[in-house]
């Protein structure tokens, strides 16, 4: 049998996840971990369809999704190869100790031991935001029914009482599986903790990983989540700015920053980068992680809106590739409600056991209760059923509020988004954000403040401007509203 098939094998007939994915997955994996390397020949569909006994029309689809996604790449009468432009990789086992359970990171970082001690246990009106779920979808018949149900029994008495600051143990449990099964992030109970959703993840990880008395830097994006910012701040570190172009930040910019003393760690939001909503691309992720592993700093991947993608089947997390260099926060806002504070930081054990310490003094524990009820959800299919439904709706919303921008002309300046919840939409430098944003206050319609997106004054004159939480109608009167102030 081919050697690749075996890589591959077994794939699981019975999962969610279709098999086209599975298969375009293991190869993803089987590229970045070095197994593949850049110009290797990849089998011919009929050749892999008939190794791994699936039809051949799933493997043109796996070999689409790579190719959509930069992995590989056809030659006229040669063949299917893994792309040229990719850098070469280090060859590491994918089912390394390392790889799938780290126990010591890959980065350098003060662990705070006195910190180990015993535990005791809207806005009314129209409102563009900047990329918010619209609450009206949120599944919630199915949280109260849960909820519910989950009350009754005497077994939750025990919820009423402390739990451990990691998070509900049912629910980290559901986590790892889910991470496993839609992110192929290979972890385990160990690996995962869970927060008040994705802003307490970032806290602790730059708590841990910056000091004020040690010269700490953190790298991001020149436009970057402003409260990102303020976080890696407020912990003692010096911001680094980074080039975004549309494949993402500038991972060479970055090579000459990785000589300078200090470097801990690197903040992206590779999947839909904020706030211009591009995506890192296959060479710059890889890129990305080589350094990471070779200057020994810490990746926090900010994965607020993975389920949300339109285009093709989503690019896998950089936790996905070596967990041992990548602390992955994410959260359940952006699915259902920014109301339920529910967030998992994933990362090397090492450093969750000292961030579950540290979030002990922030705070106590998190809602048990509701997380126990999120863990059932997961259970019943009910989350994920529901990002089935979110994501045709916004679907159609993207290309809605498209076709309205596109009727305002050459006026705006903006790229249709391949996922998350916001378009990035640029104004001619004879227009202003703060004036149009005035004039639209006026006429009963809020749009973001356009300043939280411009820290440094570069006056690049662009805002982000969210569709999910606006219908058809609204859309319909909210651009009414803003022709009539351009004009």
């Amino acid at each position: 049998m081919y050697p690749l098939f075996k890589e591959i094998l077994p794939l699981q007939r019975d999962s969610e996840v279709p098999v086209y994915v599975q298969i375009s997955n293991r190869l993803t994996l089987l590229i970045t971990s070095g197994k593949l390397a850049s110009g290797d020949r990849i089998p011919s569909s009929r050749a892999m369809a008939e190794g791994l006994g699936v039809n051949r029309r799933t493997i043109s689809l796996a070999y689409e999704e790579l190719m959509a996604q930069g992995y590989i790449e056809t030659r006229p009468a040669s063949g299917t190869f893994v792309a040229g432009h990719l850098p070469s990789v280090q060859p590491r086992g994918i089912s390394s100790e390392r790889e799938v359970h780290p126990i010591s990171t890959g980065f350098d970082y003060e662990v705070r031991t006195q910190l180990h001690t015993p535990v005791i246990q809207h806005s009314p009106g129209l409102v563009v935001d900047e990329g918010l779920p619209d609450l009206r979808l949120s599944p919630t018949d199915e949280i109260r029914r849960t909820f519910n149900n989950f009350l009754t029994r005497s077994t939750s008495l025990q919820h009423w009482s402390y739990g451990s600051p990691a998070g509900d143990a049912r629910l980290r449990e559901q986590l790892v599986a889910y991470l496993r099964q839609t992110r192929g992030i290979r972890l385990d109970v160990e690996n995962l903790m869970i927060t008040r959703g994705s802003q307490m993840g970032l806290y602790l990880a730059t708590q841990l990983l910056t000091d004020f008395e040690k010269n700490s830097k953190v790298a991001v994006g020149r436009l970057n989540y402003n409260t990102a910012n303020l976080t890696i701040r407020h912990a003692g570190a010096e911001l680094i700015t980074l080039p975004i172009d549309r494949e993402g930040i500038d991972t060479e910019y970055l090579k000459t920053v990785c000589r300078q003393d200090g470097l801990r760690a690197v903040y992206v939001t590779p999947h839909h980068h904020h706030p211009t909503t591009v995506t890192l691309s296959a060479e710059r992720r890889l890129h990305l992680m080589e350094l990471a592993s070779k200057y020994r700093f810490a990746i926090i991947e900010d994965d607020y809106d993975y389920d949300f993608h339109y285009a093709r089947t989503p690019l896998l997390p950089l936790a996905s590739i070596d967990l041992a260099s990548v602390i992955y926060i994410g959260g359940f806002s952006k699915i259902i409600s920014p109301a339920l504070r529910i967030g998992f930081l994933v990362g090397p054990k090492q450093l969750v056991k000292d961030a579950i310490f540290l979030r002990r003094i922030i705070d106590r524990q998190g809602d048990a209760l509701m997380e126990r009820t999120v863990a059932q959800m997961l259970a019943n299919g009910d989350i994920q059923r529901h990002c089935k439904k979110a994501l045709r709706v916004y679907h159609e919303r993207r290309t809605t509020f498209g076709q309205h921008l596109k009727t305002l002309g050459p006026l705006l300046n903006y790229q249709t988004p391949e996922g998350g919840m916001a378009y990035w939409v640029g104004l001619p430098k004879h227009l202003s954000w703060h004036t149009v944003r005035q004039r639209l206050a006026e006429r009963s319609v809020k749009i973001p403040d356009w300043e939280n997106y411009d820290p440094f004054k570069d006056g690049h004159n662009h805002l982000r401007l969210g569709f999910a939480s606006l219908n058809s109608q609204e859309m319909e009167e909210v651009f009414a509203k803003i022709k009539e102030t351009i004009d």
